[in-house]
């Protein structure tokens, strides 16, 4: 797979030509790679106690320790919908726990379309906690992680998260993860 190190948006355009990086819409793509997990049992969406937050954290870590290895450059996505691309001057620049996107953006998808902005960093990124919980608590949304080196994805979102293996055979982590997984038939 092509590395781009210095342009996440750009490498996912090569791998994904206008095609937003969000796991709802990637899994109708990319079925033969995809797999669904909750971040609680029960598919219980939100975390009520202190145990279940670090449940949600424990999970979404193990599932990324999987799908990348300590160092590895990754890139993360945010696909939103907003108003416009543009930035005002008196607007804060676009960032997530404290790390910046790039200034570039993307439209992608259908009308509206997704602004997509991305930042490069590496596996284990130390604000992955913090991502990790911005998205269970939903203040956050439209996140991706990627390794550009193998394809791997993960989609966290509110309750769970949408998994795109590459690098790992889909049914072995079907297998590994299979008590995070949902007893419905289409994976949902």
């Amino acid at each position: 797979m092509h590395v781009n190190s210095s342009d996440p948006l750009a490498w996912w355009n090569s791998l994904a030509t206008g095609l937003p990086p969000r796991g709802h819409l990637l899994r109708d793509h990319w079925r033969e790679r995809w797999l669904r997990l909750h971040s609680l049992p029960g598919a219980k969406r939100y975390a009520d106690t202190p145990e279940e937050a670090r449940e949600i954290v424990q999970r979404h870590e193990a599932v990324g320790s999987a799908l990348f290895t300590a160092g590895e450059p990754l890139f993360v996505f945010r696909a939103i919908w907003e108003p416009s691309p543009r930035r005002s001057r008196s607007r804060p620049r676009p960032q997530i726990a404290g790390r910046q996107f790039r200034e570039t953006v993307c439209e992608m998808g259908e009308d509206p379309p997704l602004q997509v902005r991305g930042l490069a960093t590496t596996w284990k990124p130390d604000f992955f906690e913090a991502l990790v919980a911005l998205v269970a608590d939903n203040q956050e949304v439209g996140l991706s992680l990627a390794s550009p080196a193998t394809g791997n994805m993960l989609c966290p979102y509110d309750g769970g998260m949408d998994v795109f293996s590459v690098s790992v055979a889909p049914n072995e982590l079907a297998a590994r993860f299979a008590a995070w997984r949902s007893s419905q038939p289409d994976g949902l």
